[in-house]
């Protein structure tokens, strides 16, 4: 029987026996999804997030699964559903961007526990398998490792090139000074990455590398050159013409309405 009021349909099917129901969102219609969670009569939990474009069948299968290994490992019932939630809603924001057509993903986690972030880059490694695009741990050649990922992105201070480079084969470094990135290169970092270039949430305070730093590294490496900090189709152009061969991109991927097709705009 179609019932459209949640707070009522949640209360009704806990009156049936179970200790908790979950009410998913996925079908129900507009730009804002939700799910409800209800224990002892009562809604326990509201869980919100953005309806990613295109069709995704077959997550609320993966949600219950996901759930279920999280109950498994010890977490509460409200917990195990946050996380899965928040498990499918990257792994369709990853796919996504997948599919948009980069080159590589990066997965940097500062806050999770080390069973976690573990957890999540075997999950991220197997997703970038299926493209044929290396992944990229942050700051970790230990987690790189651990996953399989194919190299590890090193910032100044996040430990020696010649360490991740015997753990793993490859590595990068991130820097906003030339002499800091000649020195990288002949270490044997694969690509060295300048930013911030402009104002950034997931590298914040000003920015401190120009133009001039990006074409002054074209001439003097030999190495591929990434752009960090910031960037949006708005100011992308810029850094490409002087001398950046990637562009790395957070907030404007992933918090687009359409990853996919906004990935293919920063292709074009």
């Amino acid at each position: 029987q179609e019932n459209n009021d949640p707070d009522q349909l949640g209360t009704s099917l806990l009156k049936q026996g179970p200790d908790y129901v979950l009410l998913t969102g996925g079908h129900a219609l507009g730009t804002v999804l939700r799910n409800h969670l209800f224990n002892n009569n009562e809604k326990l939990a509201s869980y919100e997030w953005q309806r990613q474009a295109g069709h995704f069948h077959g997550t609320g299968c993966t949600l219950a699964s996901a759930i279920a290994a999280l109950i498994a490992t010890g977490q509460s019932i409200p917990d195990a559903i946050e996380l899965a939630q928040t498990y499918v809603d990257n792994t369709i924001r990853q796919e996504q961007a997948l599919q948009g057509g980069i080159v590589l993903l990066q997965y940097r986690d500062k806050i999770s526990h080390r069973k976690e972030t573990l957890l999540r880059a075997k999950a991220i490694h197997q997703l970038c398998l299926r493209y044929n695009v290396p992944l990229i741990i942050n700051d970790d050649p230990e987690l790189a490792l651990a996953s399989q990922a194919e190299g590890v992105h090193l910032g100044q201070s996040d430990g020696s090139i010649q360490r991740a480079r015997e753990l793993l084969g490859k590595n990068a470094t991130c820097h906003h000074k030339l002499s800091l990135a000649i020195s990288a290169e002949q270490q044997g970092a694969d690509y060295v990455a300048f930013g911030r270039f402009f104002n950034s949430s997931t590298k914040p305070g000003a920015p401190l590398a120009t133009l001039k730093t990006l074409a002054d590294a074209k001439a003097a490496l030999s190495i591929p050159v990434v752009a960090i900090g910031g960037i949006h189709h708005g100011n992308a152009k810029p850094l490409v013409n002087n001398g950046a061969n990637y562009l790395a991109v957070v907030e404007h991927v992933f918090g687009a309405d359409n990853i996919a097709e906004n990935c293919q705009r920063f292709a074009t």
